[in-house]
């Protein structure tokens, strides 16, 4: 962004509505990578960075990890003008109706997927590391934070 080097383009109203959807003429939903990233999160703060993101001209915004600051989000798109969140509702709408509905969910295959991966841990770690469950007493809430 010219305007503010260092801005990331998921914040930035330059490179999303006044290129990507002005002087473009895109007119489907645009939505952020994960918030979570460090450069946004620790830069703006959950809440500042969801607002940010959807004036800019973003419909959708992805906090990926952190969920638990879901609140501190809702609490910041409450700020936003409606006419912005009306357009991307209606953004939205539009891209739900050319989509297919998911799949129905079949416990059979479910539980054929679980299987397979559980093999194809097997088969990486080896048996013992395989059936061990991941480690989450790590601190870190994101793979992405230092980014």
């Amino acid at each position: 962004d010219h305007d503010s080097p260092g801005l990331p383009g998921s914040l930035s109203q330059n490179l999303l509505t006044n290129l990507l959807r002005n002087q473009l003429g895109f007119e489907g939903v645009i939505m952020t990578d994960d918030l979570d990233m460090g450069a946004i999160v620790n830069t703006y703060g959950r809440g500042p960075d969801v607002k940010l993101a959807i004036t800019a001209g973003n419909d959708m915004a992805m906090i990926c990890h952190q969920i638990d600051s879901s609140t501190l989000a809702l609490d910041h798109l409450k700020r936003i003008p409606t006419n912005v969140i009306d357009d991307s509702l209606r953004r939205i709408e539009n891209m739900k109706k050319r989509i297919s509905s998911p799949l129905k969910f079949s416990r059979k295959e479910w539980d054929a997927i679980d299987a397979d991966t559980m093999q194809l841990r097997i088969d990486v770690l080896g048996k013992d590391a395989a059936k061990k469950k991941s480690d989450n007493s790590s601190v870190r809430n994101s793979p992405v934070e230092d980014y």
